[in-house]
Order: C-alpha cells, then sequence, then structure tokens
C-alpha cells in the first residue's frame, strides 16, 4: 500500500525543539513543566510554546474509513506522523472518545482503538512531539455518519448531565482514574506518568447550566480525581464553550484548575463550501489572567489560503497563549475525499501551501519573543521573520537559515550564505519548480542538500461541501517536473542521485537544472552520499496518470 522507507531514522533528526528532548522511562521521571504565575515553564524555567495539531486516525469516522479502504492503520499513523514531523509540529492533542474506550461504569476497555492510541503516542514521542490529552469526550464517535453502538459511560446522556448526574460522575472518576493508571504497551509508560504528555485537560467542550459554583465544585471533583491518582501535571478547563459568561470563568479559575483552554474558529464552521473571507475571533474572556492558557482546536475553517495560519499564530502569542493545536489533521489515505471533517482540509500531500502556512505559523508561534505584541493592520502584515501577502496567497518566512514559502514569490532570502532550510511550492529566486506538490531542501553539513519531492495535487472540487468517502476532491500525481537550484555552495553543476528505495536516479545538474519525479534526492558535488542520510520517504497508493476532465 506504501512506499516502504529503506531505513527507520528520525526525519530532522538534528532539528532544535523547543523544551527537553523526549524522556525514557516512567514513574521516577520528572514533570516536565509547570504553571508559575500563569504562565507554563519547563524544568529550567524557560517558558512553554508548543504548536501543532489534532489527528484522530485511531477513533471515531477516521479508524472506520482507513478499514473500509483495506489500509493498515499502523502504516496510514506511520506516515502520517512521518509529515506532521517533516512539518516541524511538535504539539500534539485530541479528545479521546471515551464511548468507544469504556463500559457503562467506567471502567476502561482495551480493544483495538486504545491499542492505537497507544501506538500513535510512541510514534509522536519517537519525533519529539509532545501531547496534552483529554481523556473526556463525551462525543459519539459517529461524525459525520450517525453514531454505531457504543458501549461507554457517556451514551444515552447529554452533556448537561455529565456535570450534573451523581451516578455519570462516579463514572467518569473511575474511567479517569484506570485510563490515567494504563501502560502504554509500545512505550511502557503509564499515561498519567508519561513526561511527553505535559498536561491534561478534563473535559471537551464541556456545557454547564447549574450556578457557577456548582460547575466549579464538578471540576474541583474532577482535579481531586486526578490528584489521587498519583498525577502532579498541570490540569486545563475550557471555558470558552461557555460563551462569554465571566462569572462562570470567575468560578472555574477560583478552583485549583492550572490553565483554561480555548477553542479558536474566527470564520465559524460548516460552511459547507468555501469561504473567501475573514472574520475576527470571539473576544478573550480576561478573568482568568493568573492561569495558563492554551488553544486546544483551532482553524481557518473551510478556507484554503495559505495566509491565514501564521496571522493566526501572531494573534495566539500577542494574547498570551503558549500552546496552540489545529484541528484537524487529515489521514494521507483518506485525505483525497475531504470526508473526516469537511470543514477542516489540512494535509501535506493534499493541500501543500496550506500546510506550509502552518509550518510557518509554527516557527513564528515558538520563536516571538515573550510579551510579544503585534502591531497594527496593515502593519502586521509583516511581523518578526514572516510576510503576509493575501492578494497573492503567499506567506514568506526568512529567518536567515529557514527560507519558507507557501506559493511562488520573488522575494529572495535575506542572507543566502547561511540558509539551511528551505520549503516552499512553486518557484522563489532560488529554486525554480514547475510542480504544484511541496518540496524541501535541508542542508547536511557541508556535504551537500537533501532534497525531498512530494507528488503534483490536482484539486477537483470544492472540498468543503458534504463529507463522502466516494467523492474525490483532489487527485495525486507523480508526474516528472523540471527544477532548477541554484545554491552557491552547488554550483552550476552538481550530482543528483535519488536515494529512497523506488528512486534510482544518478544524474549531474546543468546550470542547476535536472528532473524529478516524488522522492529523495541527495544533492552535492560530489557522487557519494552519506551513511547516515534519511532516505524515509511514505506515500498513499497513487492513481495510474489519466486524463481529467472536471466540470466548473
Amino acid at each position: 500500500m506504501f512506499t516502504k522507507p529503506v531505513k527507520t531514522a528520525l526525519l530532522f533528526s538534528a532539528l532544535a525543539l523547543n523544551g527537553p528532548a523526549a524522556m525514557a522511562g516512567n514513574e521516577s521521571q520528572p514533570i516536565p513543566v509547570s504553571v508559575e504565575n500563569g504562565t507554563l515553564r519547563w524544568a529550567n524555567g524557560e517558558p512553554v510554546y508548543l504548536f501543532g495539531a489534532n489527528y484522530s486516525a485511531p477513533f471515531a469516522y477516521g479508524y472506520r474509513a482507513i478499514a473500509r479502504r483495506g489500509i493498515d492503520h499502523k502504516a496510514a499513523i506511520d506516515m502520517d506522523v512521518d509529515h506532521i514531523a517533516r512539518l516541524k509540529l511538535d504539539a500534539y492533542r485530541i479528545h479521546v472518545w471515551d464511548k468507544v474506550i469504556s463500559d457503562k461504569e467506567g471502567n476502561l476497555l482495551d480493544n483495538q482503538y486504545l491499542d492505537l492510541f497507544d501506538y500513535l503516542m510512541m510514534r509522536l514521542q519517537e519525533r519529539g512531539i509532545r501531547a496534552i490529552i483529554t481523556p473526556i469526550a463525551w462525543w459519539g464517535s459517529g461524525y459525520p455518519e450517525p453514531d454505531p453502538s457504543e458501549p461507554g459511560f457517556a451514551v444515552g446522556y447529554s452533556k448537561n448531565d455529565m456535570n450534573e448526574n451523581p451516578a455519570l460522575i462516579a463514572a467518569q472518576q473511575r474511567y479517569l482514574s484506570q485510563f490515567l493508571a494504563h501502560k502504554n504497551r509500545y512505550t511502557g509508560k503509564v499515561i498519567g506518568q508519561d513526561p511527553d504528555i505535559i498536561a491534561f485537560e478534563l473535559f471537551n467542550e464541556p456545557k454547564h447550566r447549574q450556578a457557577p459554583e456548582k460547575s466549579a465544585a464538578y471540576v474541583e471533583t474532577l482535579i481531586t480525581t486526578i490528584r489521587d491518582a498519583g498525577v502532579s501535571k498541570p490540569l486545563f478547563y475550557n471555558i470558552s464553550e461557555q460563551g462569554n459568561q465571566p462569572k462562570f470563568a470567575e468560578a472555574i479559575c477560583q478552583s485549583s484548575i492550572d490553565g483554561i483552554a480555548y477553542q479558536w474558529y474566527p470564520t465559524g464552521l460548516l460552511k459547507y463550501s468555501t469561504l473567501n473571507t475573514n472574520t475576527d475571533p470571539f473576544n478573550t474572556i480576561q478573568a482568568c489572567h493568573d492561569k495558563a492558557k492554551m488553544v486546544y482546536e483551532f482553524d481557518a475553517a473551510d478556507i484554503t489560503n495559505s495566509v491565514t495560519y501564521p496571522a493566526m499564530a501572531r494573534s495566539f502569542r500577542d494574547t498570551g497563549f503558549q500552546w496552540a493545536t489545529q484541528f484537524a489533521y487529515d489521514p494521507a489515505v483518506i485525505a483525497d475525499t475531504n470526508s473526516d471533517y469537511n470543514t477542516h482540509f489540512l494535509n501535506l500531500l493534499y493541500t501543500p501551501s496550506k500546510a506550509l502556512s502552518l509550518m510557518i505559523a509554527g516557527e513564528e508561534f515558538r520563536s516571538l519573543p515573550e510579551g510579544y505584541k503585534a502591531p497594527p493592520y496593515p502593519d502586521s502584515n509583516q511581523f518578526h521573520h514572516t510576510t503576509l501577502d493575501y492578494l497573492h496567497n503567499t506567506a514568506l518566512f526568512d529567518d536567515g537559515s529557514q527560507y519558507y514559502y507557501t506559493n511562488t514569490t520573488q522575494v529572495s532570502p535575506k542572507q543566502l550564505s547561511t540558509l539551511k532550510h528551505i520549503a516552499g511550492v512553486g518557484s522563489s529566486p532560488i529554486v525554480e519548480y514547475t510542480g504544484s506538490g511541496a518540496y524541501f531542501l535541508d542542508k547536511v553539513g557541508s556535504q551537500g542538500w537533501r532534497l525531498e519531492v512530494f507528488p503534483d495535487v490536482i484539486q477537483l472540487q470544492d472540498p468543503h461541501q458534504n463529507s463522502s468517502l466516494s467523492r474525490e476532491v483532489a487527485r495525486l500525481s507523480r508526474q516528472q517536473n523540471a527544477i532548477t537550484v541554484s545554491l552557491p555552495d552547488l554550483g552550476d553543476s552538481f550530482w543528483v542521485r535519488g536515494v529512497d528505495n523506488a528512486n534510482d536516479l544518478v544524474s549531474e545538474a546543468a546550470s542547476g537544472s535536472f528532473t524529478v519525479r516524488p522522492g529523495v534526492y541527495w544533492l552535492s558535488a560530489s557522487n557519494a552520499v552519506p551513511e547516515t542520510l534519511d532516505t524515509m520517504y511514505l506515500l498513499p497508493d497513487i492513481k495510474p496518470a489519466q486524463t481529467l476532465v472536471t466540470h466548473q
């Protein structure tokens, strides 16, 4: 089903990640973060800034759709984690579908969904990607289909029941205790003590109709349950789902919660067609100024442009958030249909410009100075290392060593001689490319450059219409494309050698020009390939080239 890797090497193995490296071991390991005066800090005192995505392949519709296509779930996860790491995302969040991994009494069920969750966590941790997990979702696992039969304690009850019904609260306590005590079968780490899970959000998008003090008492009950389970990590609770209710927010913040969670959807959700304009995000609730703040879900819903994510990351930092995770990254093996969550659409292969804009957003979210305040519009279109050009649908990031662009640009790098990482869609003054997929160039010491080229993508129809696994919104193509690389340390003539296992190209560039198909290449003055070069390259099956006619 997939192009298999020659070797399993960590992508961007030399990439510097925020915070300490992933730690092995179990209960004896220190908690990696704490909250001090409303700020998440690593053990060394540095502030935490982590940026990434939600991804739900182990659960719900994604699980069923992958199965319907006859694809191995673990192979699908391997590919998606590889691509997520390629985008340099370092944060993962998901609300776990408790309805499919618990029984009516709240006992944890060790089934195929929990197995895949364990496997995903192992793969993410191998790439240094940290997590905040929300153990209770309440949501059924059906969307966008009707909910199937589910065994969990929340089945048949409303969100309000969850914080009002004593028997349901007791089931939640039982479930939380067992979930946090679960040992990951692949890492050997207990969830509640796993140092790569830096915090927990108690409940996904709760709804409260009781008096604020009773709502806070429910939250305190869950906090006590988790603390009694030996978990000392920071705990978050959602206040944005309740709306602009200052008394509710104040009551929650007067509990012993460590942080507050927000969603951020400036364009709303579920328009069922592409939006071409943007709106302001909701006003931030100010009552909890001494609590750490996370954006558990955000997106430019129903939008396919490549300038919105960096602007959102700028706003997050301007507002004091330290964690932000997009909802949701599409599994590549079903992304051609965008049927998982049709109001969202994000995948490196199928939305390359949008994916690179998320990569740029992550760079800015992590690197903007502490206490950053954005300039007013239109000056905010050029901030820190990023320039946003809405009319040309281009975001450009250039910090001297990294040069990333989401569509063709005429802007040259600031310091050509110091470049180490390049990524783009389209062309720039240093890379001319005729394909429509993303490509990445990474300098390997002084030996040469590793080039990774992803397939062309052909857009067939509006991706934000009703969900259907049989509706093809985009198609990948392995066609050959011309590329010209103009880098001073390569010169006009250099060797080009294919290094992934389906790529045996050996040629010499003339005036920096050569042709490529999707794959991994080594560009160097020498034909010798470093033994440690990462050759991993994973793709879904791609249909043979054929003529396509789309009616507009």
